[in-house]
């Protein structure tokens, strides 16, 4: 089914509008103090520089001594943004930056109604999202990628929705597209694909091609960027930077061994990263210690990955180190320090977002067994819980801060409950009115 306007009405048009400008208001003030994460908003600008002068292709191989090797391998949509707010005449760039991210909360509430059509009352549409991009308001505040992701992932995961109740192939290219902007701002995001895998398994009887050739068709910025990265490295790569991270906290819990069938370049790097990086004392592996971002681990972390870094640019070829190698030796080395690590994940999910994740899943099936008709709605949800669940867990366990990666799926999740929570209020309501009907009658 093709995506149409024509079925709002003019006063849903002037609601959507008028909701629109409040959330720019709502976004504007109060006003927030301005985050940034120091190493990882210069190394953006960077990039951002780098391509705006036209110099992609050549930051890949050889980047210069005075550059961080992780600008070469970060992705490119939120650069592009900042170079965007950087060229806006009479405008400091950090506020123009933030002037844009503001702009983006009316374009997904908008986009949003548009992706969900009649699948979602329209006036429930944009109250939910309403709430769901509100909660995010910080990090719209900030010279961090997390807004523009959470955007992207969060029009991925409204078109689903929709889909999911009135399939097309339309649909399927927006949520595949989608995903694919939303990797290409943060390649932490990496496992929202498995969205269009469930979205093959779920199609309808007669629909598999359509939705299969829609979330192909979405793919393709992913297999641009992987071959801009094979230019540039060559190897067809979409996760680079994560490399650094691993080997950064593998080194965090303490020396790298050494195997009998390093390479030279392998047994120098590891002899830098073991000679001048940190270890973590056993105070960092409490389980209500390790995910404090001005905690001992990540303190650790942070050294580690400008240690990484510099080590692998001293290299001659840096595809030959084969980071995720080294740090899966490193985790076995120290296997109980990282079990106390897990553990620490563990506790954080379950007291921080489990919650949420847990009231998704009750109120959706809830549903499914009040109202059957509302069935395919609540499998998309629960769809996203089980999704927002595997995500997560690839998250702790690699050891990367839960959460600032929990930022971009928050939005999500709040819209889900709060739409799957007013229509289940809805079934008692009709069936109280029912009962009185019938009293009366």
């Amino acid at each position: 089914m093709p995506i149409k306007l024509s079925h709002y009405s003019r006063s849903t048009t002037l609601i959507s509008l008028t909701f629109a400008a409040l959330s720019i208001v709502a976004l504007i003030y109060p006003p927030l103090p301005v985050l940034t994460l120091l190493a990882d908003s210069d190394q953006y600008r960077q990039m951002s520089e780098q391509i705006l002068a036209g110099h992609l292709l050549e930051t890949g191989c050889q980047p210069p001594d005075a550059q961080h090797l992780a600008v070469s391998l970060r992705p490119p949509l939120f650069p592009l943004l900042l170079g965007v707010a950087s060229h806006i005449p009479g405008v400091d760039p950090v506020n123009a930056l933030i002037s844009l991210h503001i702009i983006l909360a009316p374009f997904a509430l908008l986009a949003t109604l548009v992706l969900t059509g009649t699948a979602i009352k329209p006036l429930l549409t944009i109250a939910a999202t309403g709430i769901a991009l509100f909660s995010a308001k910080q990090v719209a505040w900030g010279v961090m990628s997390e807004w523009l992701a959470m955007v992207w992932l969060f029009l991925a995961c409204t078109a689903y929705l929709s889909w999911i109740s009135r399939p097309s192939w339309q649909l399927a290219l927006a949520v595949s597209l989608c995903t694919s902007l939303a990797i290409l701002t943060r390649t932490a995001l990496l496992p929202w694909l498995a969205i269009p895998v469930f979205m093959v398994l779920q199609a309808p009887r007669g629909g598999h091609r359509g939705t299969a050739t829609g979330l192909l068709a979405g793919l393709l910025p992913l297999f641009l960027w992987g071959a801009i990265n094979c230019a540039r490295t060559g190897a067809f790569a979409l996760v680079r930077y994560e490399g650094l991270n691993l080997v950064a906290t593998a080194r965090s819990l303490g020396p790298i061994p050494f195997d009998s069938r390093d390479s030279e370049d392998q047994q120098h790097l590891i002899t830098t990263i073991n000679a001048q990086g940190s270890t973590a004392p056993d105070s960092a592996f409490k389980p209500t210690e390790v995910h404090r971002w001005d905690g001992e681990f990540y303190r650790a972390f942070h050294a580690n990955f400008d240690q990484v870094t510099a080590a692998m640019q001293t290299l001659s070829d840096a595809s030959v180190a084969r980071p995720t190698s080294i740090a899966a030796r490193g985790l076995r080395a120290h296997a109980d320090r990282y079990r106390l690590f897990l553990k620490g994940g563990v506790q954080t999910l379950i007291a921080h977002y489990l919650p949420l994740v847990g009231l998704c899943l009750v109120a959706a099936l809830w549903l499914w067994r009040r109202a059957p008709h509302h069935a395919r709605w609540s499998l998309g949800v629960i769809t996203i819980a089980a999704v927002t669940l595997g995500y997560l867990c690839i998250i702790f366990t690699s050891m990367l801060w839960l959460h600032r990666y929990f930022i971009p799926v928050q939005p999500i999740l709040l819209f889900c409950l709060v739409v799957s929570g007013v229509q289940l209020v809805g079934t008692f309501v009709v069936e109280r009115g029912y009962r009185t009907f019938n009293r009366e009658g």
